[in-house]
């Protein structure tokens, strides 16, 4: 059993050209985007041929099921040569911290890998991200998505290559072809938000908490150490290695839009990263969580990783089953 975190999206846009406000993406181009770059993904000579346009991400896998979802592994690279450092965190800062680093074989390419659920019949789109990481790559599928479409498309353009042999797609004049436009945008509790927004004027204070990490415990602990000794206290030996979480507030006063842009942006902290507004005393002084308005949660699912990567095909039928569990997609 391994933990994830899935974040819900929406398929906001999905259509070549330009588009009123309002319309609706299309379900049949966007089945039909994710049926061929499926397809193609799964018949180049190698992953290099997948690299996104723009981006240092490839494709690594695609996982397809009969009906509709599809489960795309990405690989970030994060060096251009085949060696890495990991920067040792306790250490003190400075040229002297200390630095490991691991030289791969040649023709090998150090990153991380991202994963993405996609529900065709539904247009919805889910991250996939293993609970140590911290990246769940909305940005870089949308990515592959539209460079795919540019490149890609059926009927629409032809892929040719500039002197620089980078691909780059003509448009036919004949056939009026206009650039792709793909977008996600974030699922939310529209109940919860809708409280939240409600109480806007009443919202007095930001507050946020941020998990204690192994790593910064000992930074901690003397920070804390010299807030007990300023005011004459001795508890700091017993406090110190339970504290779980910092928590701060802020004094705001907050239009109801600057709350919504904040609510739909909360699935850039990590989940444990909480983030809420406090209402005045008048209001009873509660607090309202973000995180409770964002379509997203903790899950374990039957998985393992093999050397750090998961499966395409496994985390595919792992989360299909886990959203059936939960009821189906809404």
């Amino acid at each position: 059993m391994s933990k994830f975190c899935l974040t819900k999206y929406r398929v906001d846009a999905c259509w070549y050209g330009r588009k009123p406000a309002g319309t609706a993406p299309d379900g049949v181009l966007f089945a039909n985007t994710m049926q061929r770059y499926s397809r193609w993904i799964r018949g180049l000579p190698q992953i290099a041929d997948s690299l996104v346009e723009g981006t240092s991400v490839y494709v690594r896998e695609v996982a397809p099921s009969e009906t509709g979802e599809y489960l795309f592994s990405l690989w970030m690279t994060t060096s251009l040569d085949a060696s890495a450092c990991a920067l040792k965190l306790a250490s003190r800062p400075g040229e002297r911290s200390e630095i490991e680093q691991h030289n791969y074989s040649e023709g090998f390419s150090p990153g991380c890998p991202m994963y993405v659920y996609v529900d065709t019949s539904a247009l919805t789109v889910y991250t996939v991200k293993p609970e140590k990481s911290l990246l769940g790559g909305k940005a870089f599928f949308e990515c592959a998505v539209r460079d795919f479409m540019l490149c890609h498309p059926e009927h629409e353009q032809l892929l040719l290559r500039n002197e620089n042999g980078v691909a780059v797609a003509e448009n036919n004049a004949s056939q009026g072809v206009k650039p792709p436009t793909f977008r996600l945008k974030q699922s939310v509790n529209q109940t919860e938000t809708e409280t939240i927004l409600s109480m806007a004027p009443h919202i007095r204070k930001l507050v946020h908490t941020v998990p204690v990490a192994p790593s910064t415990r000992n930074i901690l602990g003397s920070f804390l150490g010299d807030l007990w000794r300023s005011f004459g206290l001795s508890i700091g030996t017993s406090i110190e290695p339970s504290v779980q979480e910092l928590r701060y507030e802020v004094n705001v006063n907050l239009s109801v839009e600057e709350l919504r842009q904040i609510i739909e942006h909360q699935n850039n902290s990590d989940i444990h990263d909480h983030l809420g507004f406090k209402v005045s005393v008048s209001e009873g002084g509660r607090i309202f969580w973000a995180d409770k308005a964002i379509d997203q949660h903790m899950c374990e699912l039957s998985v393992s990783a093999r050397r750090g990567v998961y499966s395409a095909t496994a985390l595919l039928n792992a989360v299909k089953n886990h959203l059936q569990t939960l009821g189906g997609e809404s």
